[in-house]
């Protein structure tokens, strides 16, 4: 019969000792709650495609010609299936231009 030598827990600086992985406290915090309720109904796969396609088509930001990384909605959609994947209520920004945009309530 083998025996198992406990070894430290793998989360950084944890002393617990366990037979293998992290500690029953590090595997809870380890776990990432999924999105609920509305981003996960409206960002979806289909999202993702449609950002994706947006992207190759549109590469520059609007605001500073860097490559855009975000998928903005000109008009805000607030739930406007509508709005929400009408292709002319897109525009291609960047990460920091999108983060003013927002700062400044758009």
């Amino acid at each position: 019969m083998a025996v198992s030598i406990p070894k430290p827990c793998a989360h950084l600086g944890c002393p617990r000792l366990v037979a293998s992985g992290r500690c029953d406290v590090h595997k809870a915090e380890r776990t990432t709650p999924k999105r609920t309720g509305y981003s996960q109904r409206i960002y979806d796969h289909r999202w993702r495609r449609l950002r994706a396609a947006f992207l190759r088509e549109h590469p520059l930001c609007v605001e500073c010609g860097a490559l855009a990384n975000v998928v903005d909605h000109v008009t805000p959609h607030r739930g406007d299936e509508r709005l929400m994947w009408a292709e002319d209520n897109l525009q291609p920004m960047c990460d920091r231009c999108h983060r003013v945009k927002t700062a400044r309530g758009e």
